[in-house]
């Protein structure tokens, strides 16, 4: 089992926003798997921590694999709460560091780069801790989606990722958002270390 979670916050006020990014582009890659054959769609579940939808993924006609997508209806800061919640319940079967992959926004990474991690630090993404925190780990996979602006902004990191993307951006966020579904597919079906090595950093599609 795979076990996918799009970090953001919840709400209509945070929808579009930079911080949503993970959430987003999470989105894309689940409305891409109901119109591909080899992802089936096995129904959803909505609480007051999460939403979770389910789907079976055949690979190569005969191997089947359970993916998890997670939501975290907690605010960011807190999205371990949310997580462990889950992982409460099927924590006998699931280890984190082979499968559990969390896709996040990231002020570090240049907007419209991707960048795959595996058992790095928060890098002061407070989500990310919040994770490590709640866990026990930061054994796990992390697909960081730049959103540093190409040109200075004197906007602070705080008000900044609350804001929604710009227009400009917008139109690239589609592309982006390709790019993490593609990376995400190398990983199923190949390996991690082969999506690192194809789409860190650059173009992936």
């Amino acid at each position: 089992m795979k076990l996918l979670v799009g970090l953001g916050n919840p709400g209509e006020k945070y929808e579009h926003t930079r911080h949503n990014a993970g959430v987003i582009a999470l989105e894309h890659i689940m409305a891409a798997w109901k119109n591909d054959s080899r992802f089936e769609d096995m129904g959803r579940e909505k609480n007051r921590a999460y939403t979770m939808r389910e789907f079976r993924f055949s690979f190569d006609g005969v191997s089947t694999e359970k993916l998890v997508v997670l939501f975290p209806q907690t605010f960011m800061n807190v999205s371990g709460l949310a997580l462990k919640k889950y992982l409460d319940r099927v924590r006998d079967d699931f280890l984190p560091s082979n499968d559990l992959w969390v896709f996040h926004d990231d002020m570090d990474i240049l907007f419209g780069l991707l960048k795959i991690d595996r058992n790095a630090s928060s890098a002061g993404h407070n989500g990310v801790q919040n994770i490590i925190d709640q866990i026990g780990t930061k054994d796990f996979v992390r697909f960081r989606i730049g959103i540093r602006p190409r040109f200075p902004t004197k906007k602070p990191t705080d008000q900044f990722v609350l804001q929604k993307f710009s227009k400009k951006e917008s139109t690239e966020l589609g592309i982006i958002c390709e790019n993490v579904l593609n990376a995400c597919e190398i990983g199923l079906i190949s390996s991690i270390a082969k999506a690192q090595s194809v789409c860190n950093k650059k173009n992936c599609s």
